[in-house]
């Protein structure tokens, strides 16, 4: 069994869920386990079979009602289908059983944004960082809080501090640089923008998610066209 898991699992490092599942199915066929009902869960999740992946987290509850990592599913699936409330309600009781797993918090942030919740949004961020400083995401996903409210000082402060932490995180430089642009310190963010690009070239492509302009686009990739030579 220890053997169909272990195959499973590199099987979700390399993306292919359909054989992940099946090796995890046949580990939780020799022996029922939480951890194995969890993963398959989780298999099935990512190929966004969330009636499967609910049905597999539930199961891994029923044989341990204190298996977070059941909850927390039940909750990331919950979110996917933007259910938020419910997300947050489930993902309360993983943090219930165990207030150590900064992406417990995460999840309670992202949902609380998503209802517009930024004071518990950002107390779940502020504990996903406090627990795990060295996931870009977390920082990204606190400091677009602030962005989406256009608070962009404090979207600003919250990219600096985690360039502090990862210096080498490019995506960090590419979100500094739009926070920037948008509060209009425009030689501040082609700084940015320069490291970024020297960090990560390819990541650029990121930056157009968050322009809609056609003039500004168009600037951007003048800016960028312009590194390139």
């Amino acid at each position: 069994e220890t053997c169909w898991f272990q195959i499973g699992a590199v099987h979700m490092d390399t993306d292919n869920y359909v054989a992940a599942k099946d090796a995890f199915l046949k580990a939780n066929s020799i022996r029922q386990d939480p951890e194995y009902l969890n993963h398959i869960g989780a298999a099935c999740e990512k190929m966004e079979d969330y009636t499967d992946a609910l049905k597999y987290y539930k199961k891994a509850i029923e044989l341990d009602e204190l298996w977070d990592e059941g909850w927390f599913g039940i909750s990331s699936v919950l979110y996917e289908q933007e259910k938020y409330l419910e997300a947050i309600h489930f993902v309360n009781k993983a943090i219930k059983i165990n207030a150590f797993k900064a992406d417990y918090y995460c999840l309670l942030g992202d949902a609380e944004a998503k209802l517009g919740n930024i004071i518990s949004a950002d107390e779940g961020y502020q504990k996903a960082v406090e627990l795990d400083p060295i996931v870009a995401d977390f920082w990204l996903n606190w400091s677009l809080l602030y962005f989406d409210s256009e608070e962009y000082i404090k979207a600003i402060e919250i990219v600096e501090d985690a360039i502090m932490e990862l210096p080498h995180e490019a995506d960090l430089y590419y979100r500094a640089f739009v926070y920037y642009y948008f509060n209009a310190q425009l030689k501040k963010a082609y700084d940015y923008l320069q490291e970024a690009l020297v960090l990560d070239f390819e990541g650029h492509e990121q930056l157009y998610d968050f322009f809609s302009n056609l003039e500004t686009l168009k600037a951007l990739q003048r800016m960028i066209d312009q590194f390139r030579k």
